[in-house]
């Protein structure tokens, strides 16, 4: 009866299997999703003999919180945002403001590091912070039963940090942001593999893509549905990288010249599995709360907060005023020049005229010599 148990569980899934067999617009190959799920019905019989409830959780896919795997020592002070805290990560957004997940709300530890990319005690680096006021999503609410939504948590530090050393990240507010199979970065310190222990010494980074949140959800053998579009993303590849163990509450980002932050370390299944890449909290879902909580608290608050409309620190397009035309002076009228007319004196001598003309004449021109010429 056992073995025809067996046989029955291993057929369902194989069925499951051949039906869910498009991701991405990619076919898996079969034989291999096959060969996948009849390992896992063996170690899940082997891990309940054993009550090995941890491992039993991972290997059914039960959704972890506090979730780099695949990825790489990131370059030395590379990003001065970055901030470690006890077993989460968290992101600088304003001189004395910070931003991580919810589900760390819980961490005891109010000290944090910001700008650290080494641990080693000998060669640590960043400046030492203390968390004086957590703020949690007021729709934020732990369950069990289903993922978190509203993961997101603002603190406000005891001292803000200079700026000029430590550049605080911007924050993305456009919902079509990020696009389909968009290249994103994220960082931490948390384990290297799913279920590790170890730490690393050196932040670690990792380049994965958006996936839109239908393919995420697309089927039994994926989120199912527990992807929420409007506060939630899935990022990853075809498997063997992404965020895990420790790196929740750290940013997700654009890569390139403008560096913004897309979203938080959220959760997922497992870490670094094919079908179920890592969930991050949309920060354009949740922008004008988190906007408003950062400009409440922080010392010198962004640019952003000068600005009544959703958006980064980009500037509003400027309206050029309206060109309106100088007054026309009018020229001047001057008149042209008179030139008077000559004056004609009276001749010195007469033609022979007849007597009266020659008083007419002399009339006018009374001091003619010819007039005062006497016979």
């Amino acid at each position: 009866m056992q073995k025809k148990m067996k046989f029955l569980t291993t057929l369902s899934l194989f069925t499951t299997a051949i039906f869910s067999t498009f991701t991405n617009g990619e076919k898996d190959d079969i034989s291999t999703i096959a060969l996948e799920q009849q390992e896992k019905v063996a170690s899940v019989g082997n891990l309940r003999k054993n009550n090995d409830h941890r491992a039993l959780t991972e290997s059914l896919s039960i959704p972890t919180e506090s979730r780099i795997v695949g990825g790489k020592d990131a370059p030395d002070d590379a990003y001065p945002f970055f901030v470690s805290w006890g077993d989460c990560g968290a992101s600088l957004v304003a001189d004395n403001v910070i931003l991580s997940a919810a589900h760390c709300k819980w961490i005891t530890t109010d000290e944090v590091i910001i700008g650290q990319s080494r641990k080693k005690n000998n060669n640590s680096n960043g400046v030492t912070r203390k968390i004086i006021k957590r703020t949690p999503h007021p729709k934020y609410s732990k369950s069990s039963s289903t993922p978190s939504n509203y993961d997101y948590l603002v603190m406000q530090l005891d001292e803000a940090v200079n700026t000029a050393v430590y550049p605080p990240i911007g924050l993305n507010s456009q919902s079509n942001i990020p696009a389909n199979r968009q290249e994103l970065t994220v960082i931490g310190f948390g384990t290297l593999s799913q279920g590790g222990s170890s730490t690393p010494d050196n932040l670690q980074e990792v380049d994965v893509k958006y996936i839109p949140s239908k393919t995420c959800n697309r089927g039994f053998l994926s989120y199912n549905g527990d992807v929420k579009d409007a506060t939630m993303f899935c990022a990853g590849t075809n498997g063997g990288k992404d965020s895990c163990q420790g790196d929740s509450g750290g940013p997700i980002f654009t890569k390139g010249e403008s560096i913004e932050q897309v979203g938080i370390v959220s959760w997922g299944r497992g870490c670094a599995q094919r079908r179920y890449p890592g969930v991050y909290s949309r920060i354009s879902g949740e922008y004008n709360w988190i906007k408003a909580q950062v400009c409440n608290l922080a010392n010198t608050p962004p640019a952003y907060c000068n600005n009544d409309s959703p958006g980064s620190e980009i500037p509003a397009p400027v309206t050029p005023a309206p060109e309106i035309p100088a007054p026309v002076t009018p020229a001047l009228e001057i008149p042209a020049p008179v030139t008077p007319a000559p004056v004609t004196s009276a001749p010195d001598s007469l033609p022979d005229l007849p007597w009266f003309l020659q008083q007419v004449i002399c009339s006018i021109f009374k001091d003619s010599q010819f007039c005062n010429q006497t016979d």
